[in-house]
């Protein structure tokens, strides 16, 4: 019932609206069928083609720019109310178990952007009432960040955090799939995905936030280092504070550069 109406279908042509009016008769179906993509350790090869729309952006100056272009990736429907029931399952399970980094406010639920902000305001507020009154900011945004998702490094991520295996044994499953690129009235042949997670898949924001953990842990939690890291998705800020600009800068550099650091 989540589902939004609207939204374009995928390579099965099944629009939404069939899903959320026919619910009573497709649940007792569809059921069984995600179950035994856990039980039967089987996830379906139509489930794993997706179409991605490539659409101009709006007023560029060049257009053989591939930034000038935005894929809208297109899974299938059915596929995707599955991944919903999964997200849904692991968010249960990370915030049970304290698996997620508390200083990670995307795709959580309680966790917005406002959230960060106040954190950040009382960060800057307390540097401001004590003796060190310098804050220094470093803002990061990772580049294409699903796109750019290496699988091993995310399933070893899921892993080392506590998923359980029957779930990451399922995710490494649905990741063998392969995609259509669209033009306007052209198709390519389908091919391979190498890599990276699913644009718009409902499991790919939480996925990224464990695979994003360890740039989150680069600054030292204890309070007398002056330092934090707050992170929404694929943004990541480094805050630092000191008596003057060069310590507080100092620190930056330090997160930056120290074996484990951000670089």
């Amino acid at each position: 019932m989540k589902l939004s109406p609207h939204k374009a279908p995928g390579p099965n042509s099944i629009s939404n609206c069939i899903f959320t009016h026919c619910a009573a008769q497709l649940v007792p179906y569809m059921g069984p069928i995600f179950h035994a993509t856990f039980t039967l350790e089987i996830y379906p090869e139509q489930w794993k083609k997706s179409s991605t729309i490539v659409l101009c952006k709006p007023g560029r100056p060049d257009y053989c720019l591939p930034k000038a272009y935005r894929p809208i990736t297109l899974l299938d429907t059915m596929a995707k109310i599955l991944s919903s029931c999964v997200a849904d399952d692991l968010i249960y399970v990370a915030e049970r178990h304290n698996l997620l980094a508390t200083i990670h406010f995307g795709g959580r639920l309680g966790c917005s952007t406002t959230d960060s902000l106040h954190l950040l305001t009382k960060f800057i507020t307390d540097a401001w009432a004590s003796k060190e009154k310098y804050v220094s900011m470093l803002f990061l945004d990772i580049k294409a960040a699903f796109p750019s998702v290496v699988i091993n490094k995310l399933l070893h991520n899921l892993k080392k955090s506590g998923i359980p295996q029957e779930y990451i044994d399922w995710y490494s499953r649905r990741l063998d799939r392969s995609m259509s690129l669209i033009f306007d009235d052209f198709q390519l042949n389908p091919f391979k995905a190498k890599g990276g997670v699913d644009q718009g898949c409902p499991l790919s924001p939480l996925m990224f936030i464990f695979y994003n953990t360890d740039l989150l842990k680069v600054a030292d939690p204890h309070p007398c280092k002056g330092e934090l890291s707050l992170g929404f998705r694929d943004d990541v800020a480094l805050i630092a504070k000191g008596n003057m600009y060069d310590e507080a800068n100092a620190k930056l550099i330090r997160m930056m550069e120290k074996r484990g650091g951000a670089l």
